[in-house]
């Protein structure tokens, strides 16, 4: 499989209801070995989450470090050029039972008064996710790919747990 990927597009995506304006950040991450537990492109009706955002895996040490060792260094150099700018956050919280994880959210357009927000607004961060997406996948550190998981295969958790 990993010979196959060329292109961002070549990453499959974990399932078929990730929001399309959301995708090429979704696979942007999981080309630099990250698990991504949610996502969204960001909806202005006024129940959802207004701006993009994607949910992190962030169990353990490898996790840990891969995030901020790895991860948010790239995201730190696309900020550099970017109108926006983007973080992984500190807080953790338990995700349907499933694991500890960290958001990924366009810095300060998390906390403002949700009704401030436009389509033009919503637009430009949409675009600055897919162009985000585009710049971790070509500045992925190469064989790092070895990490996606791959869908239909059994999931080896021992590398999701610390040693003791």
């Amino acid at each position: 499989m990993n010979e196959q990927i060329r292109e961002l597009n070549d990453i499959p995506l974990p399932h078929n209801q990730i929001d399309p304006k959301i995708q090429s950040l979704v696979r942007g991450l999981i080309s630099v070995g990250v698990v991504t537990l949610s996502s969204c492109e960001g909806h202005l009706d006024g129940v959802r989450i207004p701006f993009p955002n994607v949910g992190l895996q962030n169990d353990g040490v490898f996790y840990e470090n891969l995030l901020m060792g790895t991860v948010q260094p790239i995201i730190n150099r696309f900020n550099e050029t970017s109108r926006v700018r983007w973080e992984i956050g500190d807080e953790y919280a338990w995700f349907r039972g499933y694991a500890f994880y960290r958001d990924l959210n366009p810095v300060n357009d998390t906390h403002e008064d949700l009704k401030s927000f436009t389509q033009k607004k919503l637009r430009i961060l949409q675009n600055s996710a897919i162009a985000l997406g585009k710049f971790l996948f070509v500045n992925r550190t190469p064989g790092l790919e070895k990490n996606m998981l791959r869908l239909g295969e059994p999931v080896d958790i021992s590398r999701l747990i610390e040693p003791s």
